[in-house]
């Protein structure tokens, strides 16, 4: 899932995943990403941190302390351009796995989900080898 509340943003990495054969959900704000996450067990879910209604760092403590979600212990990694803003105490507090900066150069992005998904072959799309 990526939780993404900037319609550009979006656009952009609907771009990537979708060229790179990935299913994935997207969710507007933080408050969707909880609800889609008390739905729908995730791979993986990239949280950005500065959204309405319920940031990411919010969401993800909420989805991670929750009983009624599907992902308490899948990998949640932030999503931000605002890395200087936010201290690896903030993202650990949060229970986030980690971080990826905006804007980010797709082909760092594609091997970043590879090895965050634990693959070790460079694959074509997401779901196939080349």
């Amino acid at each position: 899932m990526v939780a993404e509340d900037n319609k550009v943003n979006t656009m952009v990495i609907k771009k990537f995943l979708t060229k790179w054969e990935a299913n994935f959900d997207l969710a507007e704000n933080g408050r969707i990403a909880i609800q889609r996450a008390e739905k729908v067990r995730y791979d993986l879910i990239l949280m950005d941190l500065q959204m309405p209604e319920v940031d990411g760092f919010q969401a993800t403590k909420v989805i991670r302390e929750s009983n009624k979600s599907l992902n308490r212990n899948i990998p949640i990694y932030a999503l931000s351009a605002s890395t200087g803003m936010y201290s690896q105490k903030d993202m650990n507090t949060s229970g986030m796995d980690g971080l990826i900066t905006k804007p980010f150069n797709p082909e760092e992005l594609r091997q970043t989900l590879f090895n965050i998904l634990n693959r070790d072959t460079p694959r074509d799309g997401l779901g196939q080898t080349a």
